[in-house]
């Protein structure tokens, strides 16, 4: 062999050979960098959205006086009314779904049921209260159809003191 081959021989095995490295520590780079984008990526992921959907409103049968209501949900310090269009849901009138958005983030509810009710009477209408409910849930898994729930709101006396009258059942989820 003639000496400048020799030399373009030695050359080329040792490009070749850098060639190698340079794959290999291209390769185990890459493979860093997917491992870190993944995790980075369930990092940042946002929370779910979680929804108070309100399924259904029953008037007590035993509590004929009372003719519309007017229903406040408080969900961790955020107020939704309903109905949402008009100003009472009547007895009797079918009441669709309906769904508010909660405050992202948030893995503890407290949620609070309160509101007004229309009784008739022979002198006329009367507003009166409804009493507070109040129920805390933990970490809610959607997955698992989240929680549904039926509360009974009952007619107060007044501002500060229940009756044991019944007014409404309201069922709702939390997902």
């Amino acid at each position: 062999m003639a000496k400048g081959n020799t030399a373009q021989l030695a050359v080329a095995k040792v490009a070749a050979w850098q060639a190698v490295i340079v794959a290999l520590i291209t390769t185990i780079g890459g493979v860093f960098i997917g491992i870190w984008s993944q995790r980075h990526a369930r990092a940042n992921t946002p929370p779910p959205q979680r929804w108070l959907t309100i399924q259904s409103v029953k008037f007590d049968p035993q509590s004929p006086l009372i003719k519309k209501v007017r229903l406040i949900a408080n969900v961790n310090s955020v107020s939704f009314s309903m109905p949402i269009v008009e100003p009472w849901i009547y007895a009797g009138a079918d009441v669709s779904p309906v769904r508010f958005p909660l405050p992202t983030g948030d893995s503890t509810f407290r949620v609070r049921f309160s509101g007004f009710a229309v009784e008739s009477r022979d002198r006329g209408e009367q507003i009166k209260f409804l009493c507070e409910f109040l129920q805390d849930f933990d970490d809610i898994n959607p997955g698992k159809g989240g929680v549904i729930r039926t509360v009974r709101l009952d007619r107060a006396f007044d501002t500060m003191h229940c009756t044991t009258d019944r007014a409404v059942e309201v069922t709702y989820a939390i997902r």
